[in-house]
């Protein structure tokens, strides 16, 4: 499985080991080099935690293969190129090493499914957007997802400013009439130089539909006088999410990116308060329900569009008649025990071809901390 991108499919081929032996160690690391030199230690005694739970839980027999996969994938760690947290996911038919490229807290556990939280986190985070670099002569284009920039290299970026204005200085007449002539000539070539730069953006900016979708965030990077100039010709104005400021001639991709992912997430993070007015929209058409019991059920039946709830939120319970009802206390009936059911309610939707969204904490205060938009 591709370690930048998590899909949909991928989720579901993971929820797929559901009942076999699944083990996720999920580790907060560092991009910087002196801060990262405790990654490797720091997962070691996470994987010797892994394999203790393994030995303690199931018969040999059944995990020798499992100890000799946790290794294999140890193997694949490069930590010298950590982002900001790993994942590591195995079973008997998965092996799957995951860069974070945001914070996340150090969990292992062993059992019969994976802890997907983080993956759908990112999966929700990988939105798609283009970064165009703007510079005196150059404009060049990246296609960003997550913490990973791609230049775009064809004929048609990057795009190179050629200088058309020659500059002839005038003759002189009189001391006085030849200071005014070059005066006015001065403020003629500035006019026109800006009016040049204008056209060779203007040029880029017709050809940004090639790489983008209508709705696709774009993140301007340059001075400040570049980007004012690429604004006031821009049909793109829309799709600006937000503009960085400073001269990044000369950076690779890998020093683009630690600038300029952290301002698209900073937007990423600020859709979850529009995905909140949508529910209230919802809401008003009585196709929101809240709360787990109520919406176990729903899900349960197959009316799960899309699930919101918070990132950290968890709760345990007891399910019963066959685990279509889900209970916060024990009841008179026979029960079984769930250790986390907001974590079964996510698997059930994206299961059922429903939508999950993972949202910062707290802003689902109104909704019992978890929401489900109905399909009916």
């Amino acid at each position: 499985m591709d370690n930048d991108m998590i899909t949909s499919e991928q989720l579901k081929s993971l929820l797929k080991e559901k009942g076999n032996i699944c083990i996720s160690i999920i580790l907060p690391t560092h991009r910087i080099s002196p801060e990262r030199r405790v990654d490797k230690m720091k997962m070691i005694n996470a994987m010797n935690t892994a394999k203790q739970l393994l030995q303690y839980k199931y018969p040999t027999a059944e995990i020798k293969n499992l100890l000799n996969s946790i290794d294999e994938i140890y193997q694949k760690i490069v930590f010298t190129h950590n982002s900001e947290g790993i994942g590591l996911f195995i079973s008997s038919k998965v092996q799957l090493l995951v860069q974070f490229p945001f914070q996340v807290e150090e969990k292992v556990m062993v059992g019969e499914s994976f802890e997907v939280r983080d993956l759908i986190y990112k999966e929700n985070s990988s939105i798609p957007y283009l970064v165009i670099l703007l510079s005196k002569n150059t404009v060049r284009l990246y296609n960003g997802v997550l913490d990973k920039l791609t230049e775009v290299i064809d004929e048609y970026f990057p795009k190179t400013y050629e200088e058309e204005y020659e500059y002839n200085p005038p003759s002189r007449g009189t001391p006085f009439a030849g200071v005014s002539t070059v005066r006015n000539f001065e403020k003629e070539k500035s006019s026109m130089k800006e009016i040049r730069y204008e056209q060779f953006y203007l040029k880029a900016d017709k050809q940004l539909h090639k790489y983008m979708k209508i709705e696709m965030p774009i993140l301007l990077m340059g001075v400040e006088k570049d980007m004012t100039w690429f604004e006031k010709i821009s049909k793109h104005t829309k799709n600006i999410k937000d503009k960085i400021n400073g001269n990044y001639d000369y950076l690779n991709e890998k020093q683009l990116v630690d600038i300029a992912w952290p301002t698209m997430y900073k937007y990423i993070q600020n859709q979850n308060k529009l995905v909140i007015k949508k529910l209230e929209e919802k809401t008003g058409k009585h196709l929101v329900i809240n709360g787990v019991e109520a919406i176990w059920k729903a899900t349960k039946e197959g009316n799960s569009l899309k699930l919101l709830v918070e990132k950290d939120f968890r709760k345990s319970g007891f399910i019963t008649d066959g685990g279509y009802l889900y209970h916060e206390r024990p009841t008179e009936k026979a029960y079984e025990i769930v250790t986390d059911a907001v974590d079964d309610i996510m698997e059930m939707v994206i299961a059922k071809g429903g939508e999950v969204v993972l949202t910062e904490n707290h802003l689902l205060n109104d909704y019992q901390k978890i929401a489900l938009i109905t399909r009916y």
